[in-house]
């Protein structure tokens, strides 16, 4: 049995041992530790939260057809890009404060390759429309 994952909100000390051996402080910082204000999964994140970050993560595509179409529109690709990082930096901030721009890098990256593949797909569709007009 996996047990919850439970972390100092303070510091992202693992506080899971001590909160079941009946402690309620945090040894590594000295601040609060209790079950509910500790735990950190990913389903927590509520439905708005990840409706927004879903947008995040498709704007890319949109941005891109947008410079696709008129290259002076290429900032907004570069900070939909940046935005698809900062959510994935605020995931995994949320879950454990240290080390969360490293930890970011990787999935933001992999949301990034299936927009690419997504852009491609629209752009063949797109191809294969024009050319049957």
């Amino acid at each position: 049995m996996e047990r919850a994952r439970l972390v100092c909100p303070a510091c992202g000390y693992d506080v899971a041992q001590t909160i079941e051996d009946g402690f309620s402080i945090c040894p590594e910082c000295g601040g609060p530790a209790d079950a509910i204000t500790c735990s950190r999964e990913v389903e927590q994140i509520s439905g708005g939260a990840r409706g927004i970050i879903y947008l995040a993560w498709f704007l890319p595509v949109v941005a891109a057809a947008l410079a696709w179409l008129d290259p002076r529109f290429v900032w907004v690709l570069v900070a939909t890009l940046a935005g698809v990082y900062l959510s994935w930096f605020g995931i995994e901030r949320w879950l454990r404060p240290r080390g969360a721009w490293r930890r970011a890098i990787a999935p933001a990256l992999a949301v990034m390759v299936l927009d690419l593949l997504a852009l491609g797909v629209m752009v063949m569709v797109l191809s294969v429309l024009s050319l049957g007009m």
